[in-house]
C-alpha cells in the first residue's frame, strides 16, 4: 500500500472510531448528566424520609419504609412506586420572583410536603399546573426560586393525549400529597400474623353464637355434625381473613365506637391477638376495627363472605352424602312422588347421556329442564354446589313437600320455599337450604318434572 493510501485509510479510521465515541459513548453520557442535574430530588441520593400535613414517612434500615407516628405497616409496593414519581420529577428551568408574586404561582393549588435526603430536610410547595402545557409549579417552601416541572414517571391509567397525560400525573401527585394516613396503609388487616402459626381463632358475633376453629385439632366447637366432612380450615380461614380490606387508619383520641358486632380472637404461637369490630363511630354507621392495645382505629371494608360475619358452618362442606358414587353405575333406579299421588318409578340406563325414562304407561311427559334441576340440586352440581345452611331433625317437611326422591337407598323431601329450597335427608335426619335464582325459577317449578294421564 502506498504511503497516501495508507495515511488517508488511518484517518479514516480516527473519524469512524471518534464519531461512534461520540454518539455511543459521549453523547449518553451527557444526556444523563443533564437528566440528572434537572431532577428535582437527586436520583443518585437516597430519600430517607417523607412528610405532608397529614402523615410523616421514615426509611428504616433494614430498606422498609414506616409510618413515624402511628403503628400501622406501610404498603412497601404502594412507597416504592411513589418514591420512584419523586426521583422520575424533573424541572424544564427556574427562575426567581418575588415573594409577593410567588403567591400567584400558587393562587388555585398550595400543598406543602418536605424530603429528607443525606440527612437534610428540603420543604417544597406544589403550585398551580398549566392547563394548556401540563407543566407544574413546585418551589422551596422559603426562598424565591421556581420551578417549571414535569412527572417523567410510569402511568398505568388510560390517557386521550399527551396533555391529558401530563395533567392526570399531576392529578395523581397532588391526590398523594392531599391525602390522609390510608393514602400508603396496608389494606391487609392480619398484615402481621404470621398466619402459618395460627393454631385456633375464636369468633362471637351477634349473627351467630360464638364458635371456634382448632386447627391443632383439626375440628370446629361445637363439632361437625355427621356425616358431613369439613372443608380445609387453614385454607377456608385464610380467605375468610382476605374478606377484610383496611380503608383508613384514624385516631382513636377522636373517636366514640358504638354497637360492637363480632370480636375475634386469633390465638399465633404463645401470643394472642383481638379484633372488635363496631357499626359506629361519632353517631355515624360504619364499620370499624379497634385492637385495645392499640391507639388507633381501621376503617375497613367488608366482603360479603368475611371472617368477622363467619359462622361455624362456614368450615363444613354442606352438602348431600351418598355412599355410592354415580359415576360408577350402569343404571340408575329413583322413585318420585307429589302430595296425593302415586309414586312413580324412573331409571337412567346411560349414565353418561343421563336420560330419564319410565316404562310406567301412565307417565305422559318428562321435562329434561326439571330433571336437570332436581340432579343438579341433590349431587351438588353446578350453583347448588354448597347448601346455604343445615339444620339436625328441622321442621317437619314430610308433610308439606313439593316432590319426594327416593334414590341410593335415601328419601329425600323437597319445599321450594319463597327463596331457599328446603331438602331433607329422612335417612341423617338432616335438612339442607338451597339458594336459587327467584326470577328464573317459577312457583312450585318441581312439581311440574312429570306429568300423567
Amino acid at each position: 500500500m502506498k504511503k497516501s493510501n495508507f495515511i488517508l485509510f488511518f484517518i479514516l479510521c480516527l473519524l469512524i472510531g471518534g464519531g461512534y465515541f461520540l454518539e455511543e459513548v459521549y453523547k449518553p453520557q451527557e444526556k444523563n448528566k443533564k437528566v440528572d442535574s434537572k431532577s428535582l430530588f437527586s436520583i443518585k441520593t437516597d430519600l430517607t424520609a417523607f412528610s405532608t400535613e397529614k402523615y410523616d414517612l421514615i426509611k428504616q434500615e433494614n430498606g422498609k419504609w414506616k409510618y413515624k407516628n402511628v403503628n400501622w405497616p406501610v404498603d412497601q409496593t404502594k412507597i416504592k412506586s411513589f418514591i420512584n414519581i419523586l426521583k422520575k420529577m424533573s424541572y424544564q428551568e427556574k427562575f426567581e420572583v418575588s415573594l409577593e408574586e410567588k403567591k400567584r404561582y400558587f393562587s388555585d393549588n398550595k400543598i406543602e410536603f418536605s424530603v429528607v435526603q443525606n440527612g437534610h430536610t428540603y420543604s417544597y410547595l406544589l403550585g398551580n399546573i398549566s392547563y394548556s402545557t401540563g407543566a407544574f409549579y413546585i418551589a422551596k417552601k422559603e426562598g424565591k426560586e421556581i420551578y417549571i416541572c414535569q412527572d417523567n414517571s410510569h402511568f398505568e391509567q388510560p390517557y386521550q393525549s399527551e396533555l391529558d397525560l401530563k395533567i392526570k400525573k399531576y392529578a395523581r401527585f397532588q391526590h398523594i400529597l392531599k391525602s390522609q394516613i390510608r393514602v400508603f396503609a396496608e389494606s391487609d388487616l392480619f398484615y402481621s400474623l404470621r398466619r402459618e402459626k395460627i393454631k385456633s381463632v375464636k369468633i362471637d358475633n351477634k349473627r351467630n353464637r360464638w364458635f371456634e376453629v382448632d386447627l391443632i385439632g383439626k375440628k370446629t366447637i361445637p363439632e361437625i355434625i355427621a356425616p358431613l366432612n369439613y372443608k380445609k380450615l387453614e385454607r377456608t380461614i385464610l380467605s375468610l381473613m382476605n374478606g377484610v380490606q383496611v380503608e383508613d387508619v384514624l385516631l382513636s383520641r377522636r373517636l366514640v365506637l358504638t354497637d360492637k358486632f363480632s370480636e375475634i380472637l386469633v390465638q399465633v404461637g404463645h401470643e394472642s391477638k383481638v379484633f372488635k369490630l363496631y357499626l359506629g363511630a361519632n353517631g355515624e354507621y360504619g364499620k370499624y376495627i379497634k385492637m385495645p392495645e392499640e391507639k388507633y382505629v381501621l376503617k375497613v371494608k367488608l366482603d360479603a363472605k368475611n371472617i368477622f360475619y363467619s359462622n361455624v358452618q362456614d368450615f363444613w362442606q354442606k352438602k348431600i352424602i351418598f355412599n355410592k358414587r354415580v359415576a360408577s353405575l350402569k343404571r340408575l333406579d329413583f322413585l318420585l312422588k307429589k302430595p296425593k299421588s302415586k309414586t312413580v318409578k324412573f331409571f337412567i340406563d346411560d349414565i353418561e347421556k343421563f336420560v330419564v325414562k319410565s316404562k310406567e304407561k301412565n307417565v305422559k311427559f318428562i321435562s329434561r329442564i326439571h330433571m336437570n334441576f332436581l340432579f343438579n340440586l341433590i349431587f351438588n352440581l353446578t350453583h347448588f354446589k354448597e347448601a346455604k345452611y343445615i339444620q339436625y331433625d328441622s321442621d317437619n317437611i314430610v308433610e308439606s313437600y313439593d316432590l319426594r326422591l327416593d334414590i341410593l337407598d335415601k328419601t329425600f323431601y323437597i319445599k321450594q320455599n319463597t327463596d331457599l329450597i328446603h331438602v331433607f335427608d329422612e335417612k341423617e335426619k338432616l335438612s339442607y337450604f338451597y339458594e336459587y335464582n327467584t326470577q328464573q325459577i317459577s312457583h312450585k317449578f318441581l312439581t311440574q318434572i312429570f306429568t300423567v294421564k
